[in-house]
C-alpha cells in the first residue's frame, strides 16, 4: 500500500493494472507502485537501471503518460533547497520501458535547439507519437505558462507549436 501523499500521478497500464508514481507526503517520492485489480494487491516496481542517474528524482506535480509500452514522465517539483527556501523544479523528460522496467538512459529535455521549460501542475497528453504539453507553473520564477510545447516521442525532438 502506498504511503499517504498528494501531487502523485496514476495511470492505467492495462485492463487490470494501475501505476502510481511520485507525490509528496511525509517526504517527496519517486517510487513506482502497481495495483493489480484482479489480485487486489499493491506491489513495488524495482527499477533495473544500474545507473541511478537515469531514474527520475523524487517529484510531485509532474505528468505521467502512456506511449505504447512506455511511460513518459515530465517535470514537477522536488525536494526543498534550504539555502534558497524553494523547491527544486524539473524540466526533464524521462521514458521508462514497461517491458524491461528500465528508464531509457537519456534526459530528453534538451535536444540542442530547444530546452523544455521547468513546469509543475501542467497538463500533458499523448496524441499518436506526440506528447502535447500545456500550461503549468515555473515555480522558480512564479510564472504561469500560457504556451503549448510538443515533443516527438519517436524522433526524440522538440517541435514548435504554432
Amino acid at each position: 500500500m502506498p504511503a499517504a501523499r498528494k501531487g502523485f500521478r496514476m495511470l492505467n497500464i492495462d485492463r487490470s493494472k494501475i501505476l502510481l508514481m511520485g507525490g509528496i507526503g511525509a517526504t517527496v517520492y519517486n517510487d513506482l507502485k502497481e495495483y493489480d485489480y484482479s489480485l487486489k494487491k499493491w506491489s513495488s516496481f524495482s527499477n533495473l537501471n544500474q545507473d541511478v542517474f537515469f531514474i527520475p528524482e523524487p517529484r510531485f506535480g509532474h505528468t505521467l503518460n502512456i506511449w505504447g509500452n512506455n511511460v513518459v514522465c515530465l517535470g514537477g517539483n522536488g525536494d526543498k533547497i534550504p539555502k534558497l527556501k524553494a523547491r527544486k523544479s524539473f524540466s526533464d523528460l524521462r521514458i521508462m520501458d514497461l517491458q524491461t522496467l528500465e528508464w531509457i538512459q537519456a534526459d530528453f529535455s534538451k535536444d540542442g535547439k530547444h530546452d523544455a521549460m521547468k513546469r509543475v501542475n501542467h497538463a500533458a497528453a499523448v496524441l499518436g507519437d506526440m506528447l502535447i504539453i500545456h500550461g503549468g507553473l515555473n515555480s522558480d520564477e512564479n510564472y504561469l505558462y500560457p504556451n503549448v510545447e510538443i515533443f516527438d516521442l519517436t524522433n526524440k525532438k522538440w517541435l514548435t507549436a504554432d
